[in-house]
């Protein structure tokens, strides 16, 4: 059984989940205290807990597009290389970032931003880590770490509970733009999760659950979307500002069964959210590519 009222910052990442967590190890939290003496930083204490929490799990499986950092990384120098190739280790600390995941091809990097508060905001940047400290274009991506971490494990919460039942659906807009307020009819249905934007660099990510499904929504603002890369960063207030129209819609899903994946297609599909997919990934599922396939358009050119 859970025991989440132990843990002050991350109860809602191990409910969602549905995490047997034992207390933190002794080791654990001395080698917390070690990566705080070598970096010359207290950790802040979210990320303290979370890690503690994390290496007392039996399973993983937990981050979807990521990778945790390991404990005795915790800290470091983060890899970099000059221009003319040569290894050229970054001090991101030093300049108040705190490296704590990878993206799964390694071309993301968040960071959480050492501000002196117990749960401070994380960062990305979604270019390669080729290029001093100051040049590194940073955008914001979650209000809190403890946000961060629900977004990141929020949909393999079915993966890790029940093995992969997968949907992956990619919209482009009609003759009618999408639009952030689409949404609107998914928030009288299910639970809203964390908000978190710039994953990749101007989209806002909205998340979702119910009914044996966890699903997340990556938009591209118009008034962010520009037609040579990269496209312009988000700020956290974008969600406040949502409403207008969006370039392009991605739905990552995953769910405890292919029966509520079936559910879920053809409800998206009866409330007219998903008109114009450009492509999707079924997994080789009959059932489901009956349902998108007709409404599958496939790009000019």
């Amino acid at each position: 059984m859970s025991q989440a009222p132990r843990y002050s910052y991350h109860r809602e990442t191990i409910a969602h989940m549905g995490l047997d967590t034992p207390g933190p190890a002794e080791a654990v939290l001395g080698l917390l205290d070690e990566r705080e003496r070598a970096c010359g930083v207290p950790l802040p204490a979210a990320v303290r807990e979370w890690y503690a929490l994390e290496a007392g799990l039996v399973e993983r499986g937990l981050y979807f597009r990521g990778a945790l950092l390991p404990q005795e990384r915790l800290g470091d120098p983060y890899p970099g290389w000059s221009p003319d190739g040569e290894d050229h280790p970054l001090d991101l600390v030093g300049e108040g970032r705190l490296p704590v995941m990878v993206g799964e091809y390694g071309d993301c990097l968040w960071v959480v931003d050492l501000d002196g508060s117990e749960d401070p905001p994380v960062s990305v940047t979604d270019e390669y880590v080729e290029v001093s400290v100051p040049e590194i274009p940073w955008s914001p991506h979650a209000g809190s770490f403890s946000a961060f971490i629900l977004g990141m494990c929020w949909v393999n919460a079915w993966l890790y509970r029940s093995g992969f039942h997968g949907l992956f659906l990619y919209q482009l807009p009609g003759d009618q733009p999408l639009s952030t307020a689409d949404l609107s009819s998914l928030r009288a249905r299910f639970a809203e999760g964390p908000r978190t934007v710039n994953n990749l660099r101007g989209f806002m990510t909205t998340r979702f659950t119910g009914r044996g499904v966890a699903f997340e929504i990556d938009d591209l603002p118009e008034d962010c979307a520009a037609d040579d890369e990269p496209h312009r960063a988000c700020d956290l207030g974008a969600f406040a500002r949502a409403g207008g129209a969006v370039r392009s819609r991605r739905w990552s899903i995953k769910a405890e069964s292919d029966e509520a994946l079936l559910r879920l297609a053809r409800d998206l599909r009866g409330w007219g959210l998903l008109d114009r997919l450009s492509r999707y990934t079924a997994y080789n599922k009959p059932e489901l590519e009956a349902i998108l396939r007709p409404i599958c358009v496939r790009p000019a050119g």
